[in-house]
């Protein structure tokens, strides 16, 4: 397969996630939210999870061959400040926001997982997330 279509078919994926995230940011230790949509798009992709430390998640993906193990990770957090971009996608959350750009970490994480799991056929090894 090649990876360069693959990114482009769900670019659009990426950018909506992304701006959900924005939308909704949450601080460190309260993404209570964030962290069930994360594990809602790892259900939706049949990725199996588990939970840690109340609201972080671990993926693991199996390739179809045997391999090494390689890890992905991005943070959920986000900032205690308040947002004035006037963006349609502006922080709904009043006085939070994802100044830190965690937001786009998680929806590329969960972009590379949707792009991974496709190919997992030509993967050696696993990928934790």
């Amino acid at each position: 397969m090649k990876v360069k279509e693959c990114v482009q078919r769900h670019k659009q994926y990426v950018v909506d996630l992304r701006r959900h995230f924005h939308m909704y940011p949450e601080t460190a230790w309260n993404e209570e939210n964030t962290s069930k949509k994360v594990k809602e798009e790892l259900k939706n992709l049949e990725i199996p999870f588990s939970s840690i430390a109340n609201t972080g998640i671990i993926a693991t993906m199996q390739g179809d061959c045997p391999g090494k193990t390689l890890a992905l990770r991005a943070d959920m957090d986000a900032l205690a400040v308040t947002e004035k971009s006037g963006v349609s996608y502006q922080s709904r959350n009043k006085g939070v926001s994802h100044a830190c750009g965690h937001d786009g970490h998680m929806a590329m994480l969960l972009g590379a997982a949707r792009i991974l799991n496709e190919m997992k056929h030509e993967i050696h090894g696993s990928i934790k997330l």
